[in-house]
């Protein structure tokens, strides 16, 4: 149920005493919503054209403009002006603007829309009436419920003085008081021209002040699009910086590469060079081994310097390291080298093998040949290693000196 509107119970006391039979009875839900069947029943534009001449019979009666709108009235719509409506012709029929009095303007003033803001504060005074001035939609409002009853009156008055009336007549009197309400409807149109000029000003105020506001608005958008287009021009520049480190990125990463290319060849020539070493070293202890054989042959014919070279072969350098440190700290040996890069083939156990070794040239007394040999199977973690022995035949008196200085006597 709709909210009843502000009012509703001075409408019923102001029509029931009308219908007759108190028929159809007035309740808060049909004032709240009150359809246009409750006053007559027809199509649309009948119903237009019947209240609006309803408006203007009780515009016209009561010499106050309507509240209420015909197109409003037949939607269902403003409860509160189709009430003050219904009120205002409650007093037409009991005694036209005589009965009115106060009730039915206070009703109108009460119902109507209410002004636009800005303009109350501007509204002036009617001096002859004493009452507030109406906003211009009012006013508007009340020169259209009026327009039509004035000049519809003006007709019938000139109908009348066209037709004659005898001076003191009964139709005299009514037609002077036709043209007097002619009158005073002209003087409230009047008064509503005058409030509609006077609002005028305040209209172009609003106005002004909403060109203020859309020029600010625009000004805002302006500032905002400027903003936006700073903050794309940034991003940009981002995206070149990004643009360059991942170009520069780029070039570091080919030159790691070329480097890494570099440093390749740089490893694989180190190898070769290493390949190239041992085989002279091989080369070296080949002759070395000639010469020692020859030295062995010679040192049979001339009776040797007591000076041996002993070989022995190693899996690791650090097998290699031990069996050398023991060897000079217990002074069985005066000097051991270590030649890596050899790759021994073997057959061992009905299997031919292949293993990477190191040799050890040990230089000693050939007197402690049998003490070195056992010495070395002690450290060797070969269950059969290598320990052979060449008689040195010749060299070089002081170095042969200090290799029998260097070791013990056997």
């Amino acid at each position: 149920m709709a909210e009843p509107p502000a009012g509703w119970e001075a409408t019923v006391d102001a029509l029931e005493p009308l219908l007759p039979g108190g028929k159809p009875r007035l309740t808060a839900e049909l004032l709240a919503r009150p359809p246009f069947r409750f006053i007559f029943d027809c199509d649309k534009e009948a119903k237009l054209s019947y209240l609006t001449k309803l408006v203007e019979a009780i515009g016209s009666t009561l010499g106050q403009p309507v509240p209420a709108r015909p197109s409003k009235i037949v939607a269902g719509l403003e409860p509160e002006a189709t009430n003050a409506m219904l009120r205002m012709l409650a007093a037409a029929a009991t005694g036209g603007a005589k009965r009115s009095g106060s009730a039915v303007s206070g009703a109108a003033s009460r119902y109507a829309p209410p002004p636009p803001a800005g303009l109350a504060a501007h509204a002036s005074d009617d001096s002859e009436a004493g009452q507030q001035a109406e906003a211009p939609s009012v006013a508007f409002q009340r020169v259209d419920n009026m327009l039509p009853a004035l000049a519809r009156q003006c007709g019938e008055a000139r109908s009348a003085l066209s037709a004659g009336a005898a001076p003191g007549s009964h139709d005299a009197l009514a037609l002077c008081e036709q043209v007097a309400g002619i009158a005073r409807d002209a003087a409230v149109l009047a008064r509503s021209l005058e409030q509609l000029l006077g609002a005028a000003p305040v209209i172009a105020a609003e106005a002004a002040a909403w060109r203020s506001e859309a020029d600010k608005l625009a000004a805002r958008l302006a500032e905002e699009e400027q903003g936006e287009a700073r903050a794309a021009a940034a991003s940009a520049r981002r995206m070149a910086d990004l643009d360059a480190q991942l170009a520069a990125a780029r070039q570091r990463v080919a030159l790691a590469a070329a480097q890494r290319y570099k440093a390749s060849r740089m490893l694989r020539a180190l190898g070769s060079r290493a390949a190239l070493f041992q085989r002279s070293t091989l080369v070296a202890v080949r002759r070395q081994s000639a010469v020692q054989q020859q030295g062995t042959v010679m040192s049979a014919a001339a009776g040797g310097t007591g000076v041996s070279l002993v070989f022995v072969t190693v899996p690791s350098a650090e097998v290699g390291r031990k069996i050398a440190n023991s060897l000079v700290e217990n002074k069985l040996a005066a000097c051991v080298n270590i030649i890596p890069g050899l790759v021994s083939i073997y057959s061992w156990q009905g299997k031919i093998e292949s293993d990477a070794e190191l040799l050890l040239k040990i230089k000693t007394r050939k007197q402690l040949l049998p003490e070195l040999t056992e010495h070395v199977k002690g450290l060797h973690p070969y269950d059969e290693c290598e320990v052979t022995a060449v008689d040195v035949t010749g060299g070089s008196p002081s170095y042969l000196a200090w290799v029998l200085d260097s070791t013990k006597a056997g």
